[in-house]
């Protein structure tokens, strides 16, 4: 068991916390990008067609995913937290992992840029 910055107990066993179990939110973490890209690409040949501003809605979805994810990360190690101090265990906070932590952060910064893409890419793009 390792113990993190506030002494809460950050264990493996948690379920998000070891790294292969982060390899379908690198996976949707790749699609934001590929979706990005793809409609950057395909408004420079169509500039008329506003695929910037219709990806910021997939971006807002692929993040809501990431988000989900994390969240039931979370709540599982809060249910655990509660389980031990209900006399199954010593008194123990289970905490997440940076990495779960790190990728709660991106699904929340996807959200708002999705947002902000889907609000105002095309005025983005008219700028430049």
């Amino acid at each position: 068991m390792a113990q993190s910055d506030d002494g809460h107990v950050v264990v493996a066993w948690i379920p998000g916390n070891k790294v292969r179990e982060a390899i379908p939110d690198a996976i949707v973490l790749v699609g934001i990008c590929l979706v990005v890209s793809a409609s950057l690409w395909l408004q420079s040949i169509d500039p008329q067609s506003n695929w910037f501003t219709r990806s910021g809605a997939v971006v807002v979805l692929l993040g809501a995913v990431l988000e989900y994810r994390h969240n039931n990360f979370a709540s599982f190690a809060s249910a655990k937290s509660i389980e031990w101090a209900s006399g199954i265990g010593g008194p123990t906070v289970f905490e997440l992992s940076r990495l779960r932590k790190g990728i709660g952060y991106i699904a929340h910064t996807c959200i708002v840029v999705g947002t902000f893409i889907a609000a105002y890419g095309d005025l983005i793009l008219a700028k430049l």
